[in-house]
């Protein structure tokens, strides 16, 4: 009789227990996946699902073993955690972090008699409510496409494509017999681009680099751009060139990322197309394992939290030091970190669609991260499979931080196939094009803002005696090609700036357009220069070393400019 007592006394406190713990740390995950519009009843969702349960089950035995201290200790503790997962209010151990323990641990003391019960019939509540709730979107839309133009002016595609190097850039070392540069120069030359394969930006970062060519003039600081100083997420303050499409009559349409914003509400945009470059929404229809998306999932959810992220960088501290060495830890690599190649591809699609739709009148603007790392893809656009693949441009579990011979070795050709990858859906792009009807008569723009960024060398002032030829090209030699109306194609290898062409032949009120040829500014060829970055985080003006890899001199296409 005592012992049925007991169990009729003791399983349902447990239950209780178990089943307010599970809830706390459930509701954070299913309001993520709902966020990031990932159905619940994927296998991969199911699998996060369950491992949250044996998580609670862990905290939820706690709970029961610590008797009421033992409930409200760990409680105080899964709620503060609750917020720093939903609110990234909780940055560092200060006075944030001390006034969520000190309310939470008041309130779930108050409740002890009966906490656990009421915690469950709350959070339970706010579950339900939470699946009721419309999901987020990967692609956040404002405005209509395709407008209403009324325009004559030729149809004009303007793409950025995040890290793209210059085809003479290209280290001839890994592009064995200049095969990928000769691709690229294939790819444009073939569609009647004037290709620049020489060009070079004078910045090495994409937040100077990119604002520096869409206006004129060069400046040193970002502080003009960027409102607040530059942040993920930040909008471009000044865009000369789209004030000049505007001017010119275009029906303007923007595709950009999270990552930087060109166009807000306030703007004369026609429509703007904003994508999530790290939402899981994109890993939907990959051929990955289940496991290997619930690893991304998790990943990208613990992002959310600064208390698991100082457990992820602590723990890896450990495990790539001699204890965990010698005891064989295994290693996290940044899962969920970083996969926008994934989600740019995406909005590439999403681009195709655009311009199978387009007409005279129109421009078109596109921000991609490809062939941005990490190297997610194989040259036909396939994902590889095993995670430890997709390799960053620096990485802590890679030593050194960034590059040595041995592990630029390992990142370089795989850079070099998501290049290949990029290339292979330009061609759609361009197939698209040429279903809309616009292609011959079409104004197309096509650049990276600054080069692949494998230096073996960390392209800074204070390093520039210790920067070769080579950390100059992977820093600074970026692709640009041009296809002007009715154009054929044309190889020109001297140095072009970036920043020139666009102030010289896109920028100038009194230029002819839709502009035939692009000539530079006098001298502008002579000694190419960039800016380093000194201790201060000051530019300096630094001559750069004339580059030429990619094709042998005599397998160099016909047509070019010496």
């Amino acid at each position: 009789m005592l012992s049925h007592k007991l169990k009729q006394l003791v399983i349902p406190q447990l239950t209780w227990d178990i089943a307010a713990a599970y809830q706390i740390i459930l509701l954070p995950l299913i309001i993520f996946l709902r966020h990031n519009d990932y159905p619940l009843r994927y296998t991969e969702s199911l699998i996060c699902i369950f491992l949250v349960f044996l998580v609670g089950i862990f905290w939820g035995m706690l709970m029961y073993l610590g008797g009421q201290w033992g409930r409200v200790l760990v409680t105080t503790f899964l709620l503060v955690l609750l917020v720093d997962i939903q609110t990234g209010w909780i940055t560092t151990v200060g006075l944030r972090l001390l006034i969520n323990v000190v309310v939470f641990g008041t309130l779930s003391w108050l409740l002890r008699k009966r906490l656990s019960q009421v915690l469950s019939l709350v959070f339970a509540a706010m579950i339900l409510g939470t699946l009721i709730q419309p999901t987020g979107r990967m692609f956040q839309k404002q405005g209509d496409f395709p407008g209403q133009s009324v325009s004559t002016e030729p149809f004009l595609l303007h793409v950025i494509l995040d890290e793209y190097s210059a085809p003479e850039a290209l280290d001839f070392r890994f592009d064995l017999g200049g095969q990928v540069s000769q691709e690229i120069k294939s790819l444009f030359l073939d569609h009647g681009f004037t290709l620049y394969s020489r060009a070079y930006s004078r910045f090495c970062i994409s937040r100077n680099s990119i604002p520096n060519t869409l206006n004129r003039g060069l400046q040193k600081e970002p502080a003009v751009y960027w409102k607040n100083g530059f942040h993920e997420g930040s909008l471009l303050e000044k865009n000369e060139w789209f004030d000049h499409l505007i001017d010119l009559g275009y029906d303007l349409h923007v595709i950009q990322s999270d990552y930087i914003k060109f166009a807000g509400p306030e703007d004369k945009i026609t429509s703007t197309i904003s994508y999530n470059l790290n939402t899981i929404h994109s890993l939907i229809g990959l051929n990955l394992a289940p496991g290997e998306k619930v690893q991304f999932i998790f990943g990208t959810f613990a992002q959310l939290s600064w208390f698991l992220d100082l457990f992820h960088h602590g723990y890896s501290n450990v495990s790539s030091g001699p204890i965990g060495s010698m005891l064989r830890f295994p290693v996290l690599d940044e899962l969920g970190s970083n996969f926008s190649p994934i989600s740019t591809l995406r909005a590439m699609d999403e681009l195709e669609v655009m311009v199978k739709q387009a007409k005279q009148g129109q421009a078109i603007f596109a921000h991609l991260l490809m062939p941005h790392f990490p190297y997610a893809f194989e040259n036909d656009c396939t994902v590889k499979s095993r995670r430890s693949k997709w390799l960053n441009i620096s990485s802590p579990q890679m030593a050194p931080d960034r590059n040595d011979s041995t592990s630029r070795a390992i990142r370089y050709p795989s850079y070099l196939r998501q290049i290949q990858c990029t290339n292979k859906r330009l061609e759609f792009l361009f197939e698209a094009l040429e279903t809309a009807g616009i292609w011959d008569n079409a104004l197309i723009v096509i650049h990276g803002d600054h080069g692949s960024r494998l230096t073996l060398s960390q392209p800074d002032y204070p390093n520039v005696n210790e920067m070769s030829e080579t950390d100059f090209a992977d820093a600074f030699g970026t692709l640009l090609a041009i296809k002007f109306p009715h154009g054929v194609g044309h190889l020109d290898r001297r140095f072009i700036p970036l920043t020139d062409v666009f102030e010289n032949l896109f920028l100038k009120k009194e230029q002819t357009w839709p502009p035939a040829e692009y000539i530079p500014t006098p001298n502008i060829l002579e000694s190419p220069w960039v800016f380093l970055r000194d201790g201060e985080q000051i530019l300096r003006h630094t001559p750069m070393p004339p580059f030429a890899g990619g094709a042998a001199e005599n397998e160099l296409l016909s047509g070019e400019s010496p």
